[in-house]
């Protein structure tokens, strides 16, 4: 554990933010039963880079990539072994 307490709590506030923030996304798409808003391009706003991008097959190719992908790369880079 980090021993700086302002650094920790603004990790955990940017944690909570978006996990807040996509079980929000999850109830609405759920509600309205149209998934487009968990297009994590959309999400992002890069539809702005990339017009139309999140409505191809694949830009959603991508979309679901990166969510299955980002949490991999942040277990193997950038978590520590525990040491036994």
């Amino acid at each position: 554990m980090d021993k700086n307490r302002f650094l920790n709590s603004i990790k955990y506030f940017i944690i909570f933010s978006a996990l807040f923030h996509m079980v929000l996304l999850l109830i609405y798409s759920i509600t309205i039963k149209d998934f487009s808003s968990l297009n994590f391009i959309n999400l992002l706003e890069l539809d702005l880079l990339f017009p139309s991008l999140h409505l191809t097959t694949l830009g959603k190719l991508i979309s679901w990539l990166i969510y299955l992908l980002t949490p991999i790369i942040i277990y193997f880079f950038f978590t520590k072994k525990s040491k036994k």
